[in-house]
Protein backbone atom coordinates (compact mmCIF):
# COMPACT_ATOMS: atom_id res chain seq x y z
CA UNK A 1 0.00 0.00 0.00
CA UNK A 2 1.48 3.33 -1.05
CA UNK A 3 1.22 6.27 1.38
CA UNK A 4 1.77 9.94 0.80
CA UNK A 5 4.55 11.63 2.77
CA UNK A 6 2.06 13.68 4.84
CA UNK A 7 0.15 10.56 5.83
CA UNK A 8 3.35 8.94 7.05
CA UNK A 9 4.05 11.97 9.29
CA UNK A 10 0.55 11.78 10.77
CA UNK A 11 0.88 8.05 11.35
CA UNK A 12 4.27 8.60 13.02
CA UNK A 13 2.80 11.33 15.25
CA UNK A 14 -0.09 9.08 16.25
CA UNK A 15 2.27 6.21 17.04
CA UNK A 16 4.43 8.58 19.09
CA UNK A 17 1.38 9.68 21.07
CA UNK A 18 0.14 6.13 21.55
CA UNK A 19 3.49 4.98 22.85
CA UNK A 20 3.10 7.47 25.67
CA UNK A 21 -0.04 5.66 26.81
CA UNK A 22 0.41 3.31 29.76
CA UNK A 23 -1.60 0.67 27.90
CA UNK A 24 1.27 0.25 25.45
CA UNK A 25 4.13 0.18 27.93
CA UNK A 26 4.54 -2.53 30.50
CA UNK A 27 7.86 -1.16 31.75
CA UNK A 28 7.05 2.48 32.34
CA UNK A 29 3.83 4.23 33.23
CA UNK A 30 3.65 7.76 31.89
CA UNK A 31 1.98 10.48 33.89
CA UNK A 32 -0.86 12.57 32.54
CA UNK A 33 1.37 15.62 32.18
CA UNK A 34 4.15 13.68 30.46
CA UNK A 35 1.59 12.71 27.82
CA UNK A 36 0.27 16.29 27.63
CA UNK A 37 3.79 17.62 27.07
CA UNK A 38 4.16 15.20 24.13
CA UNK A 39 0.87 16.48 22.73
CA UNK A 40 2.05 20.09 23.07
CA UNK A 41 5.27 19.23 21.24
CA UNK A 42 3.24 17.66 18.44
CA UNK A 43 0.85 20.62 18.28
CA UNK A 44 3.84 22.78 17.30
CA UNK A 45 4.42 20.51 14.30
CA UNK A 46 0.92 20.99 12.93
CA UNK A 47 0.25 24.69 13.52
CA UNK A 48 1.01 27.74 11.38
CA UNK A 49 1.38 31.02 13.23
CA UNK A 50 0.98 34.45 11.66
CA UNK A 51 4.19 35.71 10.00
CA UNK A 52 4.68 38.42 12.62
CA UNK A 53 4.62 35.84 15.45
CA UNK A 54 8.35 35.20 15.04
CA UNK A 55 10.99 37.92 14.88
CA UNK A 56 13.17 35.81 12.54
CA UNK A 57 13.36 32.42 10.86
CA UNK A 58 15.71 31.27 13.62
CA UNK A 59 13.45 32.37 16.50
CA UNK A 60 12.42 29.53 18.81
CA UNK A 61 8.88 28.44 19.57
CA UNK A 62 8.10 29.84 23.02
CA UNK A 63 6.11 27.35 25.06
CA UNK A 64 4.74 29.06 28.15
CA UNK A 65 3.10 27.74 31.29
CA UNK A 66 0.89 30.18 33.18
CA UNK A 67 0.02 29.47 36.80
CA UNK A 68 1.01 26.53 38.97
CA UNK A 69 3.17 24.29 36.77
CA UNK A 70 1.78 20.74 36.69
CA UNK A 71 4.48 19.55 34.26
CA UNK A 72 7.49 19.61 36.56
CA UNK A 73 10.58 19.25 34.38
CA UNK A 74 8.70 17.54 31.50
CA UNK A 75 8.35 20.79 29.55
CA UNK A 76 12.07 21.45 29.89
CA UNK A 77 12.70 18.39 27.70
CA UNK A 78 11.29 20.38 24.78
CA UNK A 79 14.39 22.57 24.79
CA UNK A 80 16.26 19.58 23.33
CA UNK A 81 13.81 19.20 20.44
CA UNK A 82 12.79 21.13 17.37
CA UNK A 83 9.71 21.40 15.19
CA UNK A 84 9.53 22.77 11.69
CA UNK A 85 13.11 24.01 11.87
CA UNK A 86 12.71 25.86 15.17
CA UNK A 87 13.97 25.02 18.61
CA UNK A 88 11.95 25.52 21.78
CA UNK A 89 12.22 27.83 24.75
CA UNK A 90 10.12 27.17 27.85
CA UNK A 91 8.89 30.13 29.88
CA UNK A 92 6.95 30.03 33.14
CA UNK A 93 4.75 32.70 34.67
CA UNK A 94 3.44 32.07 38.17
CA UNK A 95 0.32 34.18 37.61
CA UNK A 96 -1.26 36.50 35.09
CA UNK A 97 -0.08 40.07 35.53
CA UNK A 98 -0.46 41.65 32.12
CA UNK A 99 -0.53 40.73 28.47
CA UNK A 100 2.94 42.13 27.74
CA UNK A 101 4.68 39.18 29.34
CA UNK A 102 2.49 36.67 27.49
CA UNK A 103 2.57 38.12 23.99
CA UNK A 104 5.94 36.45 23.30
CA UNK A 105 4.33 33.02 23.82
CA UNK A 106 3.48 30.86 20.82
CA UNK A 107 1.87 28.05 22.82
CA UNK A 108 0.43 29.01 26.20
CA UNK A 109 -0.72 26.36 28.65
CA UNK A 110 -3.04 27.94 31.21
CA UNK A 111 -3.10 25.85 34.37
CA UNK A 112 -6.07 25.20 36.61
CA UNK A 113 -4.78 27.72 39.16
CA UNK A 114 -5.70 30.48 36.67
CA UNK A 115 -9.23 29.18 36.05
CA UNK A 116 -10.97 32.25 37.48
CA UNK A 117 -9.00 34.53 35.13
CA UNK A 118 -9.23 32.52 31.89
CA UNK A 119 -11.70 34.87 30.22
CA UNK A 120 -9.57 37.95 30.85
CA UNK A 121 -6.35 36.14 29.87
CA UNK A 122 -7.78 35.01 26.54
CA UNK A 123 -9.31 38.41 25.86
CA UNK A 124 -5.98 40.13 26.53
CA UNK A 125 -4.22 37.87 24.00
CA UNK A 126 -6.53 38.78 21.14
CA UNK A 127 -4.54 39.49 18.00
CA UNK A 128 -1.19 38.17 19.31
CA UNK A 129 -1.29 34.77 17.58
CA UNK A 130 -1.00 32.70 20.77
CA UNK A 131 -2.18 29.07 20.71
CA UNK A 132 -3.97 28.76 24.07
CA UNK A 133 -4.18 25.33 25.70
CA UNK A 134 -5.67 24.21 29.00
CA UNK A 135 -7.20 21.27 30.82
CA UNK A 136 -9.75 23.44 32.61
CA UNK A 137 -13.24 22.14 31.87
CA UNK A 138 -15.11 24.54 29.59
CA UNK A 139 -11.90 26.19 28.35
CA UNK A 140 -13.07 26.25 24.73
CA UNK A 141 -16.35 27.86 25.75
CA UNK A 142 -14.27 30.70 27.23
CA UNK A 143 -12.53 31.24 23.88
CA UNK A 144 -9.57 28.91 24.40
CA UNK A 145 -8.21 27.06 21.37
CA UNK A 146 -7.25 23.56 22.60
CA UNK A 147 -8.82 21.87 25.61
CA UNK A 148 -7.36 18.69 27.08
CA UNK A 149 -9.78 16.15 28.51
CA UNK A 150 -9.42 12.74 30.10
CA UNK A 151 -11.54 9.87 28.76
CA UNK A 152 -11.09 6.32 30.00
CA UNK A 153 -7.75 7.30 31.58
CA UNK A 154 -6.43 8.62 28.26
CA UNK A 155 -5.55 12.17 27.32
CA UNK A 156 -7.71 13.57 24.54
CA UNK A 157 -8.09 17.05 23.11
CA UNK A 158 -10.69 19.19 21.41
CA UNK A 159 -10.14 22.21 19.17
CA UNK A 160 -12.02 25.52 18.96
CA UNK A 161 -11.53 26.34 15.28
CA UNK A 162 -13.23 29.73 15.53
CA UNK A 163 -10.86 30.81 18.32
CA UNK A 164 -7.81 29.65 16.34
CA UNK A 165 -8.95 31.61 13.29
CA UNK A 166 -9.50 34.72 15.42
CA UNK A 167 -5.93 34.33 16.73
CA UNK A 168 -4.61 34.02 13.17
CA UNK A 169 -3.48 30.45 13.79
CA UNK A 170 -4.00 27.75 11.17
CA UNK A 171 -4.30 24.23 12.49
CA UNK A 172 -3.49 21.43 10.06
CA UNK A 173 -6.32 19.17 8.97
CA UNK A 174 -4.08 16.29 10.04
CA UNK A 175 -4.17 17.51 13.64
CA UNK A 176 -7.90 18.21 13.48
CA UNK A 177 -8.49 14.58 12.46
CA UNK A 178 -6.85 13.47 15.71
CA UNK A 179 -9.01 15.76 17.84
CA UNK A 180 -11.82 14.23 19.83
CA UNK A 181 -14.01 17.19 18.86
CA UNK A 182 -13.73 20.26 16.69
CA UNK A 183 -15.87 23.27 17.58
CA UNK A 184 -16.63 25.49 14.62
Amino acid sequence: MKRKNGEIHVIAAVISLLLCSSAFSSEKVFTEYQVKSVFIYNFAKFVDWPEQAFSSEASPVNVCVLGEDPFGNEMDLLTKKSARGRGFDVLRFSKFKDKEELKSCHLLFISKSEESRIGSIIESLSGFGVLTISDVEGFMDSGGIIEFTMRENKVRFAVNLKASEQAGIRISAKLLKLAEAVKK
